[in-house]
C-alpha cells in the first residue's frame, strides 16, 4: 500500500522554496535534453536498418550516455521533485522482429479438389423405362421379381404398378442384398440423386418394409426425416399402403397434430416400463427433437434404418 500526502497551501513563498523550485526546473530541463538526444540516436539506427545498409553501431560514448540517462531517470523522485518525465527504454530494446518477412509472397499453388470415391465414381442409372416386350422387359415386371416378398408385390399391384422404375430396379436389389449378409459385414450407406417423380420413395420404402416384416418385438427401427409436412404426409401414405398386409405400424409426427396425441401413439407404459407402439416413424426435424426432449420412453436405440429425404 502506498500513502500520498498533500501539504496545505498558505499563499506565502519563502526564499528557500524559490531556490528548490529553480533546482527542480533545472533537473527537468536536463532530462528533456537527454531524452531528445537518445530519441535522435534511435531514429538514426532505425533508418539505417530499413535501408539494409551496413550496420552502424553507436559509439561507446553514446551508449554510456544513454545508459546513464536511463539510470538517472530511474532514480526515485523525492517529495520535492515533480514526476513529469517517465522512463525511456534502452536503445537495444527498441529493435523488434517484424513478423511476416520470411513469408513466401509468391503465387500460391493450385489446389486440386479431391472427392471421395462414391462421389467421384457414382453408378449412373439409365432414365429409360424398360420396354413392354423383349428380354429387358422381364427385368422390371413386378410379377417376375423373385426378390420381392409376396405382400410387397400385392401392395404394388394395388397401387396400379406393373413394373419398377429404373432407380427402383437399381436400388431395391442392392439394399436387400446388403442387409442379407451375415453380421460381421455391416451394410454400407447409399446416396441417391434423382429428379422429383423418379420413384425414390418406393426405392427405400420397399426394402425397409420387407426387411422389418419379420420382426418379433415392436421398436422404432426405421426413421424417415423430411423437411416439411406435405412431403412427410406423402411418404407416410406410401409406407401405410406397403404395411397393410404386415404387422408393422407406421406413425406420422408433425406440428399439425396435438403433441399429447402423438405421445399416446408413440409409447405406452406398462408396470413402470415403457414400450414402443411404432415400427416406422415418419417425421419432420423439429417435431422429432420435441419428442426426444419431452416424451418419456421415446428413444432411437434400436434404430436400423435412417432415411433423410429431399
Amino acid at each position: 500500500m502506498e500513502l500520498f500526502t498533500i501539504n496545505r497551501y498558505n499563499g506565502e513563498k519563502t526564499d528557500e522554496a524559490t531556490k528548490n523550485e529553480d533546482a527542480i526546473l533545472q533537473k527537468i530541463l536536463q532530462k528533456v535534453e537527454k531524452r531528445k538526444r537518445k530519441k535522435s540516436t534511435v531514429e538514426l539506427l532505425d533508418v539505417e536498418s530499413k535501408r539494409n545498409e551496413t550496420k552502424v553501431q553507436p559509439t561507446s560514448a553514446d551508449v554510456n550516455e544513454a545508459k546513464n540517462a536511463s539510470a538517472d531517470e530511474t532514480v526515485s523522485i523525492g517529495a520535492d521533485v515533480d514526476p513529469i518525465v517517465g522512463d525511456v527504454p534502452d536503445v537495444e530494446a527498441t529493435h523488434f522482429q517484424v513478423l511476416g518477412e520470411d513469408v513466401d509472397t509468391s503465387k500460391p499453388k493450385k489446389v486440386n479438389m479431391v472427392l471421395p470415391a462414391w462421389l467421384a465414381h457414382p453408378t449412373v442409372i439409365s432414365t429409360a423405362i424398360a420396354p413392354k416386350s423383349g428380354p429387358a422387359a422381364d427385368e422390371s415386371v413386378i410379377t417376375k421379381l423373385t426378390y420381392l416378398a409376396p405382400h410387397i408385390r400385392h401392395a404394388l399391384k394395388e397401387m396400379h404398378m406393373t413394373r419398377l422404375f429404373p432407380v427402383q430396379t437399381a436400388v431395391v436389389p442392392w439394399l436387400l442384398e446388403a442387409h442379407a449378409k451375415p453380421p460381421p459385414f455391416r451394410p454400407r450407406d447409399i446416396c441417391v440423386s434423382a429428379p422429383t417423380g423418379s420413384g425414390k420413395t418406393l426405392a427405400f420404402a420397399i426394402p425397409v418394409v420387407q426387411l422389418l416384416a419379420d420382426r418379433v418385438e415392436r421398436k422404432i427401427r426405421a426413421l424417415v426425416v423430411l423437411p416439411v409436412f406435405e412431403l412427410a404426409l406423402q411418404v407416410f401414405k406410401v409406407f401405410k399402403k406397403l404395411c397393410e398386409k404386415t404387422d408393422l405400424t407406421v406413425c406420422l409426427l408433425s406440428k399439425k397434430f396435438p403433441f399429447a396425441q402423438e405421445q399416446e401413439k408413440l409409447v405406452e407404459c406398462y408396470k413402470g416400463k415403457y414400450y414402443s407402439k411404432v415400427d416406422i416413424l415418419v417425421t419432420t426435424p423439429g417435431r422429432l427433437v420435441d419428442h426426444l426432449h419431452a416424451t418419456k420412453g421415446f428413444c432411437l436405440k434400436s434404430l436400423r434404418f435412417l432415411v433423410i429425404d429431399e
